[in-house]
């Protein structure tokens, strides 16, 4: 479900009914609103999920896929690299990105690694491709110079999508920020002890 139709709902339960022209509301807030709880709630399941079984599976939903993206090069590292096409949710292992490789095959991806772990994957045969994520850039290892595009599947800090079940929950939770707080019930004042009480 798209992030601005989640907001719009959020926006009609706050504003009590259809949106009116002199909402206090700000529909870009509410929206940033929706997406950062949904970045909590996937960060929160991911954590749980990892602690609990050793690994997390990413709802598909939350992935988006970024096709096109040059590949650049690095005269004085020797390095191949690309540039990151959007902010990624910071998880574990660097499970914000969750796939890269040449094509949309999703059954044919470039391996994980990290930067402690490169000169193990620059020893693997030329066909073996790995790859690792630094803060703005996804950078390669025994890259083929011949590939000039990749495609990359990442998790959006600010994703744009939500997963069908996760939506009542985000709702909730967006809802509680924006609405006023609950009324609370005037201090009962009386004091039984007044000597001007008489029975």
């Amino acid at each position: 479900m798209r992030v601005e139709d989640v907001s719009m709902q959020c926006w009609r339960i706050i504003d009590g009914g259809e949106v009116s022209d002199d909402s206090k509301f700000v529909f870009t807030d509410i929206t940033l609103a929706v997406q950062q709880a949904a970045a909590r709630l996937i960060t929160q399941d991911f954590n749980e999920d990892y602690a609990r079984y050793g690994e997390s599976v990413i709802n598909t939903n939350y992935i988006e896929y970024f096709q096109e993206n040059p590949v650049l090069y690095n005269e004085v590292t020797g390095n191949y690299y690309i540039n990151v096409p959007t902010d990624i949710l910071s998880l574990p292992k660097d499970y914000g990105v969750q796939f890269i490789g040449k094509s949309m095959n999703l059954n044919d991806p470039f391996t994980r690694t990290t930067l402690g772990s490169t000169s193990f994957f620059s020893k693997l045969p030329n066909d073996i491709i790995s790859y690792f994520v630094t803060a703005d850039t996804i950078q390669f290892v025994r890259f083929d110079p011949l590939i000039k595009n990749v495609v990359c599947g990442i998790i959006p800090a600010l994703p744009n999508e939500i997963n069908g079940d996760d939506v009542a929950q985000i709702k909730d939770v967006v809802i509680k920020q924006f609405m006023p707080a609950v009324l609370q019930i005037p201090e009962d004042k009386t004091n039984n002890s007044n000597s001007n009480i008489r029975d």
